[in-house]
């Protein structure tokens, strides 16, 4: 089935072969960073009977296996989103896909002299939740506290009270987009509704004998559950992942994905613990956070180096990857690179996206001077009250947007740029800076998010501040970011 000619499995692969050729149920693979999960499920294929489902994290994985497998008629290879997108069609053969489906409904539902409405981020934010959540599946929907208890968790930009007139009418608002938003599904819909509208309509899936789950532990409640209803009766399913990085709690995936799905599955517990992809030196470096981590016996030595910042920026080359789970360091870093004449981009169009809209708060302000004073007036007004709430993760993203908005604003004045037209400077300044699909032919600056699930020869992590809040997270940030290197990494202490 796959298109590799030559392949001797370790003793864990086989492990997981033999079980898939002699034993029953499913079956939760553990998998450590670079430990061929992938390869390992490709082989595992090749055991498999009936038709089988290869469900890839995003699209850029899902193209990249299909060069590798043979597909034939029983595979299918897919994302989730387009799994639910086809069994929604089902139902809504003529439905559009519109990616701003929520703030469209937001903008019918209210005026701009309704109170709620300098607040549609934050209800088009907790309509997203909700639906990775599966309100109306697994939550009732016009129940507030289910909703208080998203803006708690999420630390949603809003009072945590629920007495409080504007968190009050932010649970309205989102009710209504909420309801609107099932409402017009036969016409409209978003990303979030090709997994949430196929299980809230209960409309069934098509289904496999084999259902293999790819990056597990970054599920959320309607992708599990879409995936448990793809499997036929008496069919088997493979959840393969990484605990240890699940880091997109952010995003509404649960931190214990793979054990909500053990818990569902009651399956065969099966791990790999050793890496192919890093170096010696990294993996000893990385126990420290995952200590079942180990290298291949023919794993080159590599290298680990604390450096500071000057030294980083003597030592980058084009094609080497800074890393950083903050966005303002990257940024400064890609003008100090700019300024020495080396080509860099910070990778995500969302990050400038939403320093933009920060700037747009004063976007009728004619001088510098006034923009700065009133922009950082504000924001550090909501910074602290998000800290005054306990919303310290927010709090921090919030002066990371506004850190990077001062290095843009203070590079255009530099350069001249006209007073009179900030909000347009700084639109332009962004687009230049930031964007999606970042080449090789530049140094590559990307948070610790983004860079999950890819791997470079040489890695740089700025080290920024990461040892604060909650220690899960900042080990699991540290473990994600050094097993990124496949043969230098660099610590570059900020």
């Amino acid at each position: 089935m796959t298109k590799q000619t030559t392949f001797t499995p370790s003793k864990q692969q086989q492990q997981l072969f033999d079980w898939v050729k002699n034993g029953t149920g499913s079956c939760i693979l553990e998998s450590v960073a670079g430990s061929g999960k992938t390869t390992t499920l490709l082989h595992a294929m090749e055991y498999m009977k009936g038709k089988i489902f290869y469900g890839a994290f995003n699209k850029r994985v899902c193209d990249e296996l299909k060069e590798k497998v043979d597909v034939g008629v029983n595979v299918n290879i897919s994302t989730m989103h387009s799994a639910g997108l086809s069994a929604l069609k089902k139902q809504s053969r003529f439905a559009k896909v519109e990616m701003y489906k929520v703030n469209n409904i937001f903008r019918k539902l209210f005026e701009r002299s309704d109170p709620v409405y300098k607040y549609q981020q934050q209800v088009v934010q907790l309509v997203s939740l909700a639906k990775s959540y599966g309100f109306g599946i697994f939550k009732e929907i016009e129940d507030e506290k289910n909703w208080l208890d998203l803006i708690i968790k999420h630390e949603v930009r809003c009072s945590n009270n629920p007495f409080n007139e504007d968190t009050k009418n932010i649970i309205k608002a989102a009710i209504e987009c909420f309801d609107e938003s099932n409402e017009c599904s036969d016409d409209f819909i978003d990303f979030d509704d090709m997994i949430y509208l196929p299980l809230l309509k209960n409309i069934k899936p098509f289904q496999y004998d084999w259902v293999l789950i790819d990056e597990a532990q970054d599920s959320n409640a309607i992708r599990r559950e879409l995936a448990l209803r793809m499997l036929k009766p008496g069919g088997r399913m493979i959840c393969v992942g990484d605990s240890n990085q699940a880091i997109y709690g952010f995003s509404g995936a649960d931190s214990d994905s793979m054990q909500l799905f053990q818990d569902e599955l009651q399956g065969t517990e099966l791990s790999l613990t050793v890496s192919y992809r890093c170096p010696v030196d990294v993996v000893t470096y990385s126990q420290q956070w995952v200590p079942h981590i180990n290298s291949h016996p023919t794993a080159i030595k590599g290298s680990v180096l604390d450096i500071p910042t000057h030294n980083m920026l003597q030592r980058l080359r084009i094609s080497d990857v800074v890393l950083c789970h903050r966005n303002a360091p990257l940024l400064k870093t890609a003008y100090s690179l700019l300024i020495n004449g080396t080509p860099a981009r910070v990778e995500g169009r969302e990050i400038g996206t939403t320093i933009t809209n920060m700037a747009n708060r004063f976007k009728a302000v004619k001088s510098f001077v006034d923009f700065i004073n009133k922009i950082t007036t504000a924001t550090n007004k909501d910074i602290q009250d998000l800290r005054n709430e306990g919303k310290v993760t927010t709090a921090d993203q919030l002066e990371d947007t506004l850190s990077c908005l001062l290095s843009i604003v203070d590079k255009i004045r530099n350069d001249g740029a006209d007073s009179n037209h900030i909000g347009e400077a700084i639109s332009k300044e962004v687009d230049k800076l930031f964007g999606d699909d970042v080449g090789d032919d530049v140094v590559k600056l990307t948070t610790i998010y983004k860079a999950k699930g890819r791997e470079w020869p040489c890695v740089f992590w700025i080290k920024h501040k990461i040892d604060q809040h909650n220690y899960e997270d900042v080990r699991k940030l540290s473990y994600v970011a050094a097993t990124r290197a496949k043969s230098e990494l660099y610590v570059v202490i900020d």
